[in-house]
């Protein structure tokens, strides 16, 4: 059975990104993340929501000072996650696209933070909480200055000391969110998650945007078992899946013929399910082929 809206937590992705759209609660999770002073916020909620047919719903955080000095994107990986050093390439660039206008220098571009919160140890062998990343020389250890800075944050940390009690709280929050207990701070960033949380699950309207998801995989369901009466309940269910995938993806580009492929031959309906949740929550046909 699919879950309601009052059974979501942190790790759900539309719970996550719904959260993060408050902007004052997006730019206190920024300022503890990265250690540093964010006063405000433009959180762009057309990149992290877009509820229409043709864009499905995107549920990454893009996020920007007001002043455009510094761009921000954030994503929650449950679920270990293979390239994740070569997404984050990706999704710089992609926060670097729009920024330049025509007549500007480089100089203008803003700097750019891509922030991926773990539920996993990112990196093989190491159980650091936090890794922050910069171009550097190989030569002479110089950083590069191109304001490009990566960030992985771990649940599975064990450096308790060498991080902020505030950022290890909401990283144990992420990886078991049935075990917060609310701290005494009300400033605390787990504190005020958690009271987002419990806005949100009264929201009519914030109801009604997660059924419209939930709507999207029950049509894909009863297509899946129209055509199973004559081909076989699991058989239909897949093959209605890879057609409404492919008809879902033409509408952002032309498909490569190899990903087109991979979605015929696949047989796994629980991966046809993870591509369609992936192709409503990406903007293309690009990042859909580099995250699937």
């Amino acid at each position: 059975m699919p879950k309601t809206l009052q059974e979501l937590t942190i790790r759900d992705d539309f719970m996550f990104a719904a959260v993060m759209t408050d902007m004052e609660q997006c730019r206190q999770f920024l300022s503890t993340a990265l250690e540093m002073n964010i006063l405000s916020v433009d959180v762009v909620t057309e990149k992290t929501f877009e509820y229409n047919t043709f864009h499905g719903i995107r549920l990454d955080v893009v996020a920007e000072e007001k002043d455009r000095q510094r761009r921000f994107n954030v994503e929650l990986q449950i679920k270990f996650q293979q390239h994740l050093p070569k997404r984050s390439r990706y999704y710089h660039a992609h926060l670097d696209m729009d920024a330049l206008l025509a007549g500007h220098s480089y100089g203008d571009l803003p700097d750019t933070y891509v922030i991926f919160i773990c539920d996993f140890a990112p990196f093989e062998g190491r159980t650091l909480y936090k890794y922050t990343y910069r171009n550097v020389c190989m030569e002479n250890g110089d950083v590069l200055d191109d304001g490009r800075y990566t960030v992985f944050l771990s649940t599975k940390g064990t450096n308790d000391t060498e991080i902020p009690q505030e950022l290890m709280n909401f990283l144990h929050y992420v990886g078991n969110p049935a075990r917060f207990v609310p701290p005494q701070d009300k400033a605390d960033l787990v504190r005020s998650f958690q009271k987002q949380i419990d806005t949100i699950k009264r929201s009519r309207d914030w109801e009604a945007r997660f059924m419209l998801l939930q709507e999207k995989f029950e049509e894909e369901r009863k297509a899946g078992e129209a055509i199973g009466e004559a081909n076989g309940k699991a058989i239909g269910e897949a093959n209605g899946m890879k057609q409404s995938l492919i008809i879902f993806l033409d509408t952002k580009g032309e498909i490569p013929e190899n990903i087109r492929r991979r979605i015929e031959d696949e047989t796994d309906t629980n991966t046809l399910k993870r591509w369609l949740t992936l192709a409503f929550t990406t903007a293309s046909i690009e990042d859909f082929c580099q995250r699937m």
